[in-house]
């Protein structure tokens, strides 16, 4: 810690990813599994505790997205996050496009589709 002080480093809080990440990995478990609304409820707190990984943002987009009854606004702000932090991410963009096309943004969402194919031809929600 004092070393990465000293190059000018932020101190990162090893406790708090630890538990960010395990929430993840547990909703990550619960989203494949089907289970949206326990899998948002965890992916919430992950992303409460670590807004910037682009993967927590993502995969809470997309819980919301799929829980009963959806939010897919608040699933939008959270993929457009995600995407914004990870530009390169293919699954989270065709995500986003499924969101937006939703919302009724057909010209955003072929957008999003389009961006999505050219980084990844095999993407799949």
């Amino acid at each position: 810690t004092y070393e990465a002080s000293l190059r000018g480093e932020e101190e990162i809080d090893a406790d708090l990813l630890a538990q960010a990440e395990t929430l993840y990995r547990k909703g990550e478990i619960l989203l494949r599994a089907g289970n949206f609304a326990g899998a948002a409820e965890l992916l919430e707190a992950s992303v409460s505790m670590w807004p910037e990984d682009p993967a927590y943002q993502g995969c809470l987009g997309w819980a919301l997205y799929r829980k009963n009854p959806p939010e897919p606004g608040r699933a939008r702000e959270h993929l457009e996050k995600s995407v914004a932090l990870e530009p390169k991410d293919a699954q989270a963009r065709q995500r986003l496009s499924i969101v937006l096309r939703e919302l009724g943004e057909t010209d955003a969402a072929n957008a999003a589709a389009a961006e999505a194919k050219r980084l990844d031809p095999n993407v799949r929600a």
